[in-house]
């Protein structure tokens, strides 16, 4: 059964959506590539400190916050010059100085100062061409501004706005083309097979419906 609109063209039946979806849609996507971009420039960036033997991956949770920055950029500008972290780290910081201190120990080369400096500033841009996709997403879901309130009152969807936005983009804002929970569920991949013999479960993968609804939800 289909569970939505579909057109005709060259004699081939498709289903569509309607235009607002189709645009959340590929802003959506577009936005999740940018943010895999993002994770992997900043897995280089990284990884620049730790073959220089410093390590703020390990004391902070973000080591781009503000702290961790101030560290990495007096490096950069005074390299292999031994300097107390304090004046560094935020008052909120509630890692000891030592255990700060001793992860700065490591001494930066010219070569890896050069690829740090350019994966940062790569990052920048990223998060400003991705700033831009987030402004233009919430000017085209303001007609769903309902559905969305009633999906950021669900546990899990409440944290970060988009998420919650993710989901009508992938499935449309009207959930009347679904005859129960199960049938949309099943319709978006997100419940796993429960194959079993003897006792045994032989299968629990989810599908891959919709790869990029379970991408969105689940990583």
């Amino acid at each position: 059964m289909d569970l939505r609109p579909v057109y005709v063209r060259h004699g081939q039946t498709k289903l569509y959506s309607p235009p607002e979806i189709r645009q959340l849609r590929d802003l959506m996507r577009y936005r999740f590539k940018l943010t895999n971009m993002l994770t992997g420039e900043k897995n280089r960036a990284l990884n620049c400190l730790t073959v220089s033997n410093i390590k703020l991956d390990e004391i902070f949770s973000d080591a781009f916050g503000k702290s961790a920055s101030s560290i990495t950029n007096y490096i950069l500008d005074h390299p292999g010059e031994a300097f107390d972290v304090t004046p560094f780290v935020d008052s909120c910081c509630e890692t000891p100085i030592e255990e700060i201190q001793a992860v700065v120990e490591g001494a930066i080369s010219p070569e890896q100062a050069v690829k740090f400096k350019q994966c940062r500033k790569h990052i920048d841009e990223i998060e400003a061409h991705r700033k831009v996709i987030e402004q233009e997403l919430f000017q085209i879901v303001e007609p769903f501004s309902a559905v969305l309130d009633l999906l950021r009152n669900t546990p899990g969807l409440n944290s970060n706005p988009m998420t919650a936005i993710a989901i009508p983009s992938e499935i449309e804002a009207d959930m009347s083309a679904f005859s129960s929970a199960k049938n949309l569920v099943s319709w978006a991949g997100c419940c796993p097979r429960n194959d079993q013999s003897g006792g045994k479960v032989k299968y629990t993968r989810f599908s891959r419906a919709d790869s990029y609804l379970n991408l969105f939800l689940f990583r």
